[in-house]
């Protein structure tokens, strides 16, 4: 390809292309003089495009085989619902009360399917697959203007969502408009001239659109690329949105004026939060995140074993930072002292406490050490301490914070908390803390604060803490969204930590009705197998020790 033009590239084969860039290697890419790397960056753009069709379709034929088996399945199912009208008992019969709410079609599965495969999340991967069925299906000038190395996939995504996919007439009417002119515009013109091409073959579906977009306003919020920031995006009705707006300036203002704010995007950033929250009550819960043992009301040596004396966090997590929302650093000497328990410990762990045996006030922690019970209030069952040892105690846990990371600490929904953002929320009289124990050598949770791991909230808590997230490969919803699966299934799997799972509503349905089998160890370790292909994926709980940056 020495020699070369971008003319010549965009005029040559595309097989061509990709043999001639997979036999460069890279100290020869890094000697190319400017002309020869533009036309190089040409040729593996035109090798990406027609790739990129060839996924398409490939992600297309994969779906036409899934729902395929799916008509095999649902004739299976259908026979077990006639079965289960038969028996309902005993495990036979539980197994088929599970096959409720089986899966219409190929679509419910596949953007699961897809995502371990591509390393996407599902949402992403169901917009893959919702495009590739699109190109497949309805874009075929699209499609092969993509194999021919023409178009890329950004520009082919900005047709893709703009036309009725299940209107063939329209988007011929589309495509037809549109080449072969935009195959040298850019992406936003592209975009564009794809809007208008659907307004003039289809007005009143046009129409429609527009009438129906109101239906998919939202707000989301995430983790910002820098650190002490978080990131909003919203799509709101527009008239109302124009009056936010309007009071968001207006407030603005008056910061630049008070020299609140040094810049204008600053101004606005505070005044959307000052205007939020002054119409909302907040209380912060903070989720401390302690090596097993770690925290002790023992009268004398605060926070050692009563079997060996040594401290339980001493060794392996001298050096360790360990943290959810605070991610305290534990270091040898610092405990817990006995107020400072109080405050730590939940008010619902009352009842659980005073129904588990008591060895001279002891319980067995998951390191082997017997750490002494603290918040001697709530064991007792007298409420609360009163509210000036409380302070006392919130001061005892501003003292063992002492150690707080320097770069911030990370919290799973918004992003890096900087040591100023943490001490506003200690100091905060109104915050409330919660105790989560962990292993000192993996991070990974052993209980939430609760004494026994019977069924019901406090399992609960622990389950979804320990997860965070959905379990399956790349799935990231929240665990407060998701199920609590049995991974052996129900009543030959027992309802214990060891057995359950978050999983949210998509990859629960997916464990029961699809070709997924999933396995968990003891220590929460899930094994999931792609039975047909026998492709495996394994998903860790969360190590709480990498939430502190």
């Amino acid at each position: 390809m020495v020699g070369m033009t971008v003319d010549q590239v965009r005029a040559a084969d595309v097989a061509g292309l990709a043999a001639s860039l997979f036999g460069l290697s890279d100290p020869e890419l890094l000697l190319a003089d400017a002309e020869t790397a533009e036309a190089l960056v040409a040729a593996a753009q035109r090798v990406i495009n027609a790739m990129s069709a060839v996924q398409a379709v490939a992600i297309e034929a994969w779906g036409r085989r899934e729902g395929e088996q799916l008509s095999v399945d649902t004739a299976e199912w259908a026979a077990m619902a006639q079965a289960r009208k038969l028996n309902t008992d005993g495990v036979k019969g539980a197994r088929l009360r599970l096959l409720e709410g089986v899966p219409k079609d190929e679509d419910d599965f596949m953007p699961s399917y897809l995502a371990p495969v591509l390393r996407l999340s599902p949402r992403s991967a169901a917009r893959r697959y919702a495009t590739a069925r699109t190109l497949v299906g309805s874009l075929p000038v699209t499609l092969a203007a993509m194999a021919a190395g023409d178009l890329e996939p950004h520009r082919a995504q900005q047709i893709v969502d703009e036309v009725p996919s299940n209107d063939p007439a329209v988007c011929a009417a589309v495509e037809a408009a549109l080449f072969p002119r935009i195959l040298d515009r850019p992406s936003s013109r592209v975009g564009m001239l794809a809007r208008r091409a659907v307004a003039a073959a289809d007005p009143g579906a046009a129409a429609a659109k527009a009438e129906q977009a109101e239906g998919g306003r939202f707000v989301c919020a995430g983790p910002s690329g820098l650190p002490g920031l978080m990131r909003f995006e919203a799509e709101v009705e527009s008239g109302k949105g124009r009056q936010v707006w309007a009071a968001i300036e207006e407030l603005a203002a008056s910061y630049l004026k008070e020299d609140v704010a040094a810049t204008v995007d600053q101004a606005r950033a505070d005044a959307l939060v000052d205007l939020v929250l002054a119409n909302a009550s907040v209380t912060t819960v903070v989720d401390l995140a302690l090596p097993a043992g770690f925290a002790s009301d023992r009268p004398e040596h605060l926070g050692s074993c009563s079997h060996c004396g040594r401290g339980p966090g001493s060794a392996a997590v001298d050096d360790a930072t360990t943290g959810t929302g605070l991610g305290a650093v534990a270091r040898a000497g610092s405990v817990l002292e006995d107020l400072a328990a109080g405050v730590l410990v939940d008010a619902d762990q009352v009842d659980a406490e005073q129904d588990v045996p008591k060895q001279n006030g002891a319980k067995q922690d998951g390191t082997g050490h017997q750490a002494y019970r603290g918040a001697r209030h709530l064991a007792a069952g007298s409420g609360p301490p009163p509210d000036h040892e409380r302070d006392r105690g919130q001061a005892n846990v501003l003292r063992l914070l002492t150690g707080l990371p320097a770069a911030g600490v990370l919290d799973h929904r918004v992003g890096t908390l900087t040591p100023a953002a943490i001490e506003a929320i200690l100091a905060d009289p109104d915050t409330v803390f919660r105790r989560l124990v962990v292993d000192p050598d993996t991070g990974w949770l052993l209980n939430a604060g609760a004494t026994t791991y019977q069924p019901g909230r406090h399992l609960a808590r622990t389950v979804r803490k320990r997860d965070l997230y959905c379990r399956f490969p790349g799935c990231a919803t929240a665990a407060r969204f998701a199920d609590l699966d049995h991974v052996i299934p129900f009543p030959v799997g027992l309802t214990v930590l060891t057995n359950l799972a978050c999983l949210c509503r998509r990859h629960h349905r997916l464990k029961t009705h699809g070709h997924w089998s999933l396995s968990m160890s003891p220590n929460g370790v899930c094994t999931w197998v792609d039975r047909r292909t026998g492709q495996v994926h394994t998903t860790e709980p969360t190590d709480y020790r990498e939430l502190a940056v």
